[in-house]
């Protein structure tokens, strides 16, 4: 069994093959990887960060390794934490869905050059 490194590393999320919880040591943001057996490849490694929102402790995913690496999954991770701090919810969607007007604006700019004037 590989001895826990007190943080994770790109080569020991590479290498372990132990299912379990393995979190991004002190001051990790709650980044933890899990590790749980597959039944085609072996095993299967995704990326989790623990938080608490509005009073309560929540796990947001992050994505599956190696699709997301130590260094993304990080980095989303402060991402997320940089949103709760602001009294954001890192869960919800960011974009917002443009008015009818808006879109309308969108659509006649784009095809205007095309009408002809009758």
């Amino acid at each position: 069994m590989k001895k826990r490194p007190t943080m994770l590393t790109a080569t020991f999320v590479r290498t372990v093959n132990v299912p379990g919880r393995y979190g991004d040591g002190r001051g990790g943001l709650g980044l933890t990887l899990l590790v749980q057996h597959s039944s085609r490849r072996g095993f299967c490694k995704s990326w989790g960060q623990s938080v608490r929102i509005g009073g309560r402790r929540t796990t947001i995913g992050l994505g599956r390794y190696p699709v997301v690496t130590l260094a993304k999954a990080r980095e989303r991770a402060l991402e997320n934490a940089r949103a709760i701090e602001e009294g954001r919810d890192p869960r919800q969607a960011s974009t917002t869905v443009p008015t009818f007007a808006k879109a309308l604006e969108t659509v006649i700019a784009i095809h205007a050059e095309n009408w002809k004037d009758r």
